[in-house]
C-alpha cells in the first residue's frame, strides 16, 4: 500500500481490510461455536452502541440537507464506520476462549517488537538517504519517516504500547537500552501527537517516579514558563521550521497545532448547530466520512452522542483500566490524552486489539 500511494496507483483496495473482514469472519465462526458459554453481559455494550446508532441516523433523516444521502450514507461510509467501533468487542468475546492467555499475549508483543526492530532498518536508510518510500510525509517538506508503514498513526500507537512496556521493565531494571531505541524512533516518525505523548511520558516520570526535588523544581519551573509564555515560544519554534512556518502564515496557530483539523471541527459545529435534534444529541448522528475531525472523542461524540460516549467511558473504566495499578493507569492516560487531539484509537481495528492485548499483558504480568 505504501508503494501504490507514493507512485499515485489508482487502487480502491486496502490489504488491512481484507486481512481485518477475513480475521472478524474467523473470530464471529469462534463466538458462534462457543455461543452457549458467551456471557449476555458481554454483548450488551455492542448492541447498546449498535441501537443507538440506528436511533441517531433515523433522527437525523429527517434533516433537508441529508435525507437525500440518508440511504446512501447509510449503507457505506457510516456502517462501514460503526463495524470499526465495534471491532474490539467482538474480538473481546472470542478472546475470553482462548486457554493460555499469557502465552498467546507474550507472543503477540514479541511479534510487535520484532516488526519495529525491522522496520527500524528501512527507518534509518530512508533518513540517511533521504527516500520518499520510507518517509512519514513524502513530497514534502516535513520530517518524518516512518519505514516501511502505510499508516504513521498506526505505527505511533505501536511506538507508545511498546515504549509502555520498556519503560515498565526500565523502572524495575534499570536498563534503558531498548527503551532508549524505541524513544529515538519515535522521535524521527516526525509525528506531533508521539512528541505530545513522549512529553507527557517525561512529566509522569518526573513528577511520580523520580524522587529528584532538583528536578522537580526545574520542570516545575519550565511548566509555569509554557503556560505563561506558551504562545511566543511555540511561535518562535513554528518560524524557524519553513513547513510549519508556511502552514502558520496562511492559516494560524491552531491549523499547526492541530495540522487543520480545527476547520473540520468548526464545519461539524456549525452541521451540529443547524441540524441536530434533542436525539442527536443523546445518540449522534452525521455524515463520518463528511465530517471526521481526526480528534478521537469528538469523533465518538458526533457518530454515537453523549449516549456512546458514556458507553466508551465505562468500557474503558470496566474493561481496560480494571485490576490496572495506578501507574499502569497512569500510562493508559497518555495514551489517551495523546488520542483526544488525533486519531485512529478506537476506529483503528487493530489498535485497539494491540491495546487491549497490551492491558492484558499489564495484568498477566501483575499476577
Amino acid at each position: 500500500m505504501n508503494i501504490l500511494y507514493i507512485n499515485n496507483a489508482q487502487t480502491s483496495i486496502r490489504i488491512s481490510s481484507i486481512i481485518n473482514i477475513l480475521l472478524q469472519i474467523f473470530i464471529i465462526a469462534v463466538i458462534l461455536k462457543n455461543i452457549k458459554h458467551v456471557k449476555k453481559v458481554n454483548l450488551l455494550f455492542p448492541a447498546l452502541l449498535v441501537v443507538g446508532f440506528f436511533i441517531g441516523q433515523l433522527a437525523l433523516s429527517t434533516s433537508d440537507i441529508y435525507a437525500t444521502s440518508f440511504k446512501e450514507n447509510l449503507y457505506s461510509s457510516n456502517l462501514y464506520t460503526l463495524n470499526g467501533y465495534l471491532y474490539i468487542f467482538i474480538y473481546i468475546i472470542a478472546y475470553r476462549f482462548i486457554k493460555d492467555k499469557k502465552h498467546f499475549v507474550d507472543r503477540v508483543y514479541k511479534m510487535i517488537e520484532y516488526v519495529l526492530v525491522f522496520n527500524a532498518i528501512f527507518v534509518v536508510i530512508g533518513l540517511i538517504f533521504d527516500l520518499n518510500y520510507f518517509k512519514s510525509y513524502p513530497y514534502t517538506g516535513r520530517f518524518g519517516y516512518d519505514g516501511l508503514f502505510f499508516t504513521r498513526a498506526y505505527l505511533s500507537y505501536l511506538y507508545m504500547f511498546i515504549i509502555v512496556l520498556q519503560y515498565k521493565k526500565f523502572i524495575v531494571t534499570k536498563q534503558y537500552g531498548k527503551l532508549a531505541f524505541f524513544v529515538i524512533l519515535a522521535l524521527i516518525l516526525g509525528k506531533k501527537s508521539m512528541y505530545l505523548f513522549l512529553i507527557f511520558m517525561v512529566l509522569l516520570h518526573i513528577f511520580y517516579i523520580s524522587k529528584s526535588k532538583i528536578l522537580k523544581t526545574v520542570f516545575g519551573l519550565g511548566i509555569a514558563s509554557i503556560v505563561i509564555f506558551g504562545k511566543s515560544i511555540l511561535v518562535l519554534v513554528v518560524k524557524r521550521m519553513p513547513f510549519w512556518n508556511r502552514v502558520y502564515e496562511e492559516s494560524g496557530l491552531l491549523s499547526v497545532i492541530f495540522s487543520y483539523r480545527n476547520n473540520t471541527v468548526e464545519r461539524l459545529s456549525t452541521f451540529i448547530t443547524e441540524e441536530w435534534n434533542i436525539l442527536n444529541y443523546i445518540f449522534g448522528g452525521v455524515d463520518f466520512s463528511n465530517y471526521h475531525t481526526e480528534m478521537e472523542l469528538v469523533d465518538v461524540f458526533s457518530f454515537f452522542g453523549i449516549f456512546g460516549l458514556g458507553l466508551y467511558i465505562l468500557f474503558f473504566k470496566k474493561i481496560i483500566l480494571k485490576n490496572l495499578g495506578l501507574l499502569d493507569k497512569l500510562l493508559m492516560l497518555m495514551i489517551f490524552l495523546t488520542s483526544s487531539i488525533s486519531s485512529n484509537l478506537l476506529l483503528s481495528v487493530n489498535v485497539m486489539i494491540f491495546l487491549f492485548l497490551l492491558t492484558e499483558h499489564i495484568k498477566l504480568k501483575n499476577t
